[in-house]
C-alpha cells in the first residue's frame, strides 16, 4: 500500500482472481515513481493491461519462438538467431528521399552444417484485413528493391513468412 501510495506502483484497473474468501489478488506495474527509479523516467504513461488482441499476438510469437526451439534441439539445425520487436525492424531509404521502415514480428536465422535459412515472420492472429497484410508485402517487396538487407547477407534476401492463425488468413 506504501509503495501504492508513494507511486513508485500502480494497480491496474482489473482485479486478478481473489474472488469469495481470502485476499485479493491484483496485477502492477511500475508508476511514474518506479519508472524514475528504474532510469524509464521518458516512458511516464498510465500503464494499462494489454488488449485482448495484444495478448494473442504475444503468445502466438512465444508459440512460434518455442516450436522452433523444439524443432531444431536434437538436430544438425539451431536456432542462430531470434530477433524480436522492435530490434529486428529495418529502416531504409524511401520515396523521394525520405525514410521507410518495415517491421517485422521476429527476424530469425535458422543455421545447419552449410547454410542458413533466414526470415522475416509475421505473427497473423486475425486482427488485421487482408489488405493491410497486403499493403505489408508491399513494403516488403519495396524494401528487397532497396538491396540494403542483401548487402549484409551476401547478396541474399530473407524469406518473409506469416504465420496465421487459421488456414482462411493465407495472403498471395
Amino acid at each position: 500500500a506504501r509503495l501504492v501510495e508513494w507511486r513508485v506502483v500502480e494497480r491496474l484497473e482489473r482485479r486478478q482472481g481473489g474472488l469469495g474468501r481470502g485476499s485479493d489478488a491484483w496485477t502492477y506495474a511500475l508508476g511514474p515513481t518506479g519508472l524514475r527509479l528504474s532510469g524509464d523516467g521518458s516512458r511516464a504513461r498510465r500503464p494499462s493491461l494489454p488488449s485482448q488482441p495484444m495478448w494473442q499476438h504475444a503468445l502466438l510469437g512465444a508459440e512460434i519462438y518455442t516450436r522452433l526451439v523444439e524443432a531444431t534441439r536434437g538436430s544438425d539445425r539451431e536456432l542462430a538467431l531470434w530477433q524480436g520487436e522492435p530490434d529486428c525492424w529495418r529502416v531504409y531509404p524511401g520515396p523521394h528521399g525520405g525514410l521507410a521502415r518495415i517491421k517485422p514480428d521476429a527476424f530469425v536465422i535458422v543455421s545447419g552444417q552449410d547454410y542458413e535459412d533466414m526470415a522475416f515472420v509475421e505473427f497473423d492472429t486475425g486482427s488485421q484485413s487482408r489488405t493491410v497484410l497486403r499493403v505489408k508485402l508491399e513494403a516488403y517487396r519495396r524494401y528487397r528493391a532497396s538491396g540494403q538487407e542483401q548487402g549484409v547477407h551476401d547478396g541474399v534476401f530473407p524469406r518473409v513468412v506469416f504465420v496465421t492463425s487459421s488456414p482462411e488468413r493465407n495472403v498471395s
